[in-house]
């Protein structure tokens, strides 16, 4: 069998409403995956280079680790601190001069 999109596993089930086929067959015929990519790939750049001014402005403090009597005693707070740590390091890889033209991965020639 060849691999189907979800759009045509759907269309295959015999339980879908003629409505929702119909709706599905529209959908088909209007958009153009080539022209989503393009969006979707535009945007993505607008939200990281907005990030990247983002984490420029801002200072972030290095992250202390609270101790590990600390962090069961306080619960999820010792959680969140430890998930602050990520946030940090995150935008310190925002601060990277390179920047990707694009966010799909790069095909291998073969």
């Amino acid at each position: 069998h060849r691999a189907q999109t979800p759009a045509e596993r759907l269309l295959a089930w015999e339980g879908l409403s003629k409505e929702k086929r119909a709706w599905i067959k529209a959908q088909q015929q209007q958009l153009n995956p080539f022209e989503l990519h393009e969006r979707i790939e535009r945007n993505l750049r607008r939200v990281w280079q907005l990030a990247r001014q983002s984490a420029d402005t801002e200072e972030p403090e290095e992250p202390t680790p609270p101790a590990p009597s600390e962090a069961s005693a306080k619960g999820r707070e010792g959680i969140g601190a430890r998930f602050g740590a990520v946030e940090l390091s995150i935008a310190a890889s925002l601060r990277s001069t390179s920047i990707a033209s694009s966010t799909a991965p790069k095909r291998s020639a073969s």
